[in-house]
């Protein structure tokens, strides 16, 4: 069906939390079960969310693939999205004669998905980069907590992470580089501050400004 409403504990409403390996396993069964059903109910809103439930389970390469879908095959020649598909073959719904606005939303919400998402009041940053783009760079995504998040990857490798700590408070990060790998940070109050693990925490001042890298 083209509502993916029984995985909304995923995205949008977060009340999943992956770290725990009983409702790891209940989210994997569902998603599996969704895949299974296949695309041929779907209309042109439903791609930008699978793309987002998709970048949620770590799937970067799955994620964009749906967004060339929604590109190929339901987007009107004035570049604004359809419900319904181009042509017969792919899904139920087609013949361009509905247009929407919440696909055009949540386009946007899609592609800021793959690089920065908000998981259960902890950031991961390059959360679903497809894998085929080793040279990329984004500037200031907003997270949650009043954190403007930029960041370089070059050769496929994850270079350096930029914040700006807005206000202030505890900046909760999954390890960007990897869970063993030892991150340092400096700022204007900080010098060569190391931490390592799969979780970072760092206490931020108003107006700070971060860059982390990783010692390998």
């Amino acid at each position: 069906h083209r509502h993916h409403s029984h995985l909304a504990g995923i995205y949008p409403f977060d009340i999943f939390d992956m770290d725990n390996e009983e409702q790891c396993k209940i989210i994997q069964t569902s998603y599996e079960a969704w895949i299974d059903k296949g695309m041929s109910h779907w209309a042109g809103w439903s791609f930008p969310w699978a793309s987002i439930l998709h970048a949620r389970m770590g799937r970067g390469d799955m994620a964009y693939f749906c967004l060339k879908i929604l590109n190929e095959y339901y987007t009107l020649p004035g570049y604004g999205l359809s419900h319904n598909g181009a042509y017969q073959g792919f899904s139920g719904f087609w013949g361009w004669d509905v247009y929407e606005v919440d696909a055009c939303i949540s386009l946007s919400a899609a592609v800021l998905e793959m690089f920065v998402q908000n998981l259960r009041g902890r950031i991961k940053i390059f959360a679903a980069v497809p894998k085929r783009f080793k040279e990329v760079t984004f500037k200031s995504i907003r997270a949650e907590g009043g954190f403007l998040i930029s960041g370089t990857r070059k050769a496929g490798v994850i270079t350096n992470i930029e914040i700006l700590s807005e206000k202030g408070g505890s900046l909760k990060l999954y390890n960007p580089f990897g869970k063993d790998k030892e991150v340092e940070i400096n700022s204007q109050y900080k010098t060569a501050l190391k931490l390592q693990g799969e979780k970072v925490d760092v206490f931020t001042e108003p107006g700070e400004f971060l860059y982390i890298t990783c010692n390998q």
